[in-house]
């Protein structure tokens, strides 16, 4: 009979609760190098028609998820083992197992079968419930960031259930987690050589094949951070006038003029919610015609358009180039391609031309 004071299996073995930590340390190590030495092994560029370095991609972003959840929860297990207990699914054997009383759960059993002194079936607490434990308890200098914590697992997630993961979100995954598994790995007060690979070389490398979404990312997170330091939206940089545009400026006509830019509207910021304000070039639009029912003649009109080059938040001070509004849009933000300024009769030239050309 196996003894009920190894309720945990792993490979070949079995340990009690005294060396549970020590495990969860040990596999967080072998995810986490592995994530990182992987990525590097591999191009960055590759096309899925090309090269199933894609679904590499899936492999990193579930080892990197996975290592963060499973370090967090050596550090709860160091504390105790009851930590990693899912209080909303909690049952009398979990804790027996995880205040080291499985002999209790053996003898509750039916003819004392020994399967149940297997404790894999306790159910752990949630990842990002972890998260917020962990940093509630942090202790050590670290900056740990639970945001950045739960998009790599929601990343993790989507890589697993969906298998879904861009490149962009991948190479930006992977910077947040560095970032995160740092932190852990002071917190945690593992040893010096918990990382096997020079992880100050994969980060340059990374970076320097990182395309413009980790630069929208940084100035994403500062501007959350800015907004984040403000006891209240009611001041003057929190603007209530959305909607506005600059053919209907009301009285903000001449806060917002720009003579390269004279363009604009304002839009709800993507990053805190407060109406920042979008400016725009021309860009003209085509030849359009219906015919008229009262004439019998042919209408002719034009709708010029404003598309945007130029976003600015007062509040969160979120500043957006033309390429990262563009990309901001990618990920269904509130900002759309372009917006009417207004509808006029086409020149001669510009009717002539449309009239040469259709008919």
């Amino acid at each position: 009979m196996v003894s009920t004071d190894e309720p945990w299996a792993f490979g070949y073995q079995r340990f009690g609760n005294d060396d549970l930590a020590d495990h969860l340390l040990t596999i967080a190590r072998y995810r986490a190098n592995r994530a990182l030495r992987e990525l590097h092994r591999y191009p960055f560029g590759s096309r899925w028609g090309e090269d199933p370095e894609a679904v590499r991609w899936l492999d990193r972003a579930t080892d990197a998820g996975t290592a963060v959840e499973i370090m967090i929860k050596h550090i709860l297990a160091k504390v105790t083992p009851v930590l990693i207990l899912d209080t909303k699914k909690i049952t009398r054997n979990s804790i027996l197992h995880l205040t080291g009383r499985s002999d209790v759960v053996a003898r509750l059993s039916a003819n004392n079968d020994p399967a149940p002194i297997d404790a894999l079936d306790v159910a752990t607490i949630g990842a990002s419930e972890a998260v917020d434990l962990v940093a509630k308890m942090w202790s050590s200098g670290a900056r740990f960031s639970v945001r950045d914590a739960k998009a790599i697992l929601n990343v993790r997630n989507a890589a697993i259930h969906l298998g879904m993961l861009s490149r962009s979100t991948m190479l930006t995954t992977m910077l947040k987690f560095i970032d995160v598994m740092a932190a852990l790995v002071e917190e945690a007060g593992a040893p010096s050589d918990f990382w096997s690979v020079s992880v100050s070389s994969i980060e340059r490398k990374i970076r320097s094949n990182t395309p413009i979404s980790v630069v929208l990312q940084q100035k994403i997170d500062n501007a959350r951070a800015v907004a984040g330091g403000k006891h209240s939206m009611d001041d003057f940089t929190f603007m209530t006038y959305l909607g506005l545009t600059s053919e209907e400026p009301g009285e903000l006509g001449s806060t917002y003029a720009r003579d390269d830019l004279p363009h604009w509207r304002q839009v709800m910021c993507p990053t805190c919610v407060s109406a920042g304000v979008m400016w725009g070039v021309l860009v003209p639009g085509s030849v359009e015609y219906q015919e008229d029912p009262e004439s019998g003649g042919t209408l002719y009109w034009i709708d010029d358009e404003a598309r945007p080059a130029l976003y600015k938040c007062g509040h969160c001070e979120l500043e957006l180039t033309r390429a990262e509004i563009g990309e901001y849009g990618i990920v269904q933000r509130n900002f759309s391609d372009s917006w009417l300024i207004g509808t006029r009769d086409p020149t001669s030239a510009e009717l002539n031309a449309y009239l040469d050309r259709y008919e």
